[in-house]
């Protein structure tokens, strides 16, 4: 069950938690790990997901695998279908 965790923050059962920081940065977290993800608004808030390239908070710096950037970006989706913000993946 989505909880709403701030005016745009939303947290999926501590699973992952999705929160627009800024007019041009999303930040996506999962398992202590960090996507800063760069937007830009417009009718519809652009995510530029294909720009995220690497988890930020980890020693390792590892890198997105499509499988993860798949999930991510359905993981935003849901995040910001639940805050009512238009958005698109790009």
């Amino acid at each position: 069950m989505p909880k709403r965790i701030g005016p745009n923050a939303v947290e999926f059962q501590g699973e992952f938690s999705v929160r627009l920081v800024s007019r041009t940065q999303l930040k996506y977290e999962e398992d202590r790990r960090v996507l800063n993800v760069e937007v830009e608004p417009g009718d519809r808030l652009a995510v530029y997901l294909s720009a995220a390239t690497q988890w930020h908070g980890t020693d390792t710096g590892e890198f997105l695998t499509s499988q993860d950037r798949a999930r991510i970006g359905a993981n935003i989706t849901l995040g910001l279908s639940f805050l009512r913000i238009p958005h698109l993946l790009a």
